[in-house]
Protein backbone atom coordinates (compact mmCIF):
# COMPACT_ATOMS: atom_id res chain seq x y z
CA UNK A 1 0.00 0.00 0.00
CA UNK A 2 1.36 3.14 -1.06
CA UNK A 3 0.85 4.87 2.25
CA UNK A 4 3.95 7.91 1.79
CA UNK A 5 1.93 8.85 -1.09
CA UNK A 6 -2.05 8.40 0.85
CA UNK A 7 -1.08 10.79 3.19
CA UNK A 8 0.51 13.29 0.73
CA UNK A 9 -3.36 12.95 -1.15
CA UNK A 10 -5.11 13.62 1.91
CA UNK A 11 -2.90 16.50 2.97
CA UNK A 12 -3.02 18.21 -0.65
CA UNK A 13 -7.05 18.08 -0.20
CA UNK A 14 -6.37 19.97 3.40
CA UNK A 15 -7.37 17.05 5.77
CA UNK A 16 -5.24 17.59 8.92
CA UNK A 17 -7.24 14.50 11.68
CA UNK A 18 -5.86 11.77 12.33
CA UNK A 19 -4.82 8.59 11.08
CA UNK A 20 -4.40 5.44 12.25
CA UNK A 21 -2.07 2.66 11.72
CA UNK A 22 -2.72 -0.92 12.06
CA UNK A 23 0.01 -4.02 13.82
CA UNK A 24 -0.83 -7.22 12.40
CA UNK A 25 0.80 -9.46 14.82
CA UNK A 26 -2.03 -12.61 14.37
CA UNK A 27 -1.73 -12.28 10.24
CA UNK A 28 1.90 -11.69 10.38
CA UNK A 29 3.61 -13.31 13.12
CA UNK A 30 7.30 -11.72 12.53
CA UNK A 31 7.27 -8.61 12.94
CA UNK A 32 8.13 -6.68 15.69
CA UNK A 33 6.19 -6.81 19.15
CA UNK A 34 3.64 -3.57 19.57
CA UNK A 35 6.76 -2.16 22.06
CA UNK A 36 9.07 -1.88 19.15
CA UNK A 37 7.35 -1.54 16.07
CA UNK A 38 4.34 0.95 17.05
CA UNK A 39 6.99 3.80 18.19
CA UNK A 40 8.63 3.16 15.18
CA UNK A 41 5.90 3.63 13.06
CA UNK A 42 4.80 6.76 14.29
CA UNK A 43 7.67 8.02 13.98
CA UNK A 44 7.91 7.74 10.76
CA UNK A 45 4.11 8.78 9.81
CA UNK A 46 5.22 11.84 12.12
CA UNK A 47 7.80 12.68 9.74
CA UNK A 48 5.67 11.86 6.93
CA UNK A 49 3.37 14.03 7.93
CA UNK A 50 5.60 17.05 8.65
CA UNK A 51 7.15 17.31 5.08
Amino acid sequence: MPCREILDLIASRGYNGFVCAEWEKKWHPEIEEPEIALPQHARVLREWMAG
